[in-house]
């Protein structure tokens, strides 16, 4: 047997034989749970939301996070010394220079 017959149009289930919505689905056009949107008999509830200028002159909450020390980055590292070292080699050549 074909879904779709020429005479009647497409064959759907009965509504009766829907499955119905997880109680933790929230219909989106009243809010309610229980039920999917399509299925809604309820009117539109409106949601009063900021406008984005409220939202951009809200400041956001800044988060301090705590990082330990051995994440930090080191005050004397191997490139600083490598550094220091290039540096003193320069002057010691610049004063040989000036002789």
């Amino acid at each position: 047997m074909h879904k779709f017959n020429r005479n009647q149009g497409p064959k759907y289930p009965a509504s009766s034989s829907r499955s119905k919505a997880p109680a933790t689905q929230q219909c989106q056009k009243c809010l309610e749970y229980g039920h999917y949107t399509y299925d809604c008999k309820a009117e539109r509830v409106y949601k009063p939301r900021p406008t984005r200028t409220q939202q951009l002159k809200k400041p956001l909450k800044r988060i301090e996070v705590e990082v330990p020390e051995e994440f930090l980055p080191k005050k004397k590292g191997l490139a600083e010394k490598i550094l220091k070292d290039k540096e003193d080699e320069r002057k010691k050549k610049k004063s040989r220079r000036s002789r």
